[in-house]
């Protein structure tokens, strides 16, 4: 048997959690679904023209998921970026940037908003 076909020797070996994490993943979509109402917009969201996610690790892998998953429905380009500074064209209000990070106190994600 491969070690793929046992739950248990993965966890043995999973020293980061992400096996967990992965059987979660369908309970933080939820989550997150069920909070998007609450999220209040600016008037002016509707004048945004493309979406840049900063972020690393686990945040820019939801991020290209997020990305992948709205490809054929959002009218708005996307870019997951993994770096300390956002692009130059990611200034201005047609801008929406949203900076993922899954601890709360990754450098990269404070300088991306600074």
């Amino acid at each position: 048997m491969l070690i793929l076909d046992d739950p248990e020797a993965l966890r043995a070996f999973d020293t980061y959690g992400l096996f967990s994490r992965l059987e979660r993943a369908a309970d933080y979509v939820q989550s997150a679904w069920a909070a998007r109402d609450a999220l209040p917009l600016p008037e002016n969201a509707r004048f945004v023209d493309k979406i840049v996610i900063a972020g690393l690790s686990d945040a820019a892998a939801a991020a290209e998921l997020f990305a992948a998953l709205t490809a054929e429905t959002l009218n708005l380009p996307i870019t997951v970026c993994r770096a300390y500074d956002l692009p130059a064209y990611a200034d201005g209000q047609a801008t929406l940037v949203i900076l993922l990070d899954h601890s709360g106190d990754t450098e990269e994600t404070f300088s991306a908003f600074e």
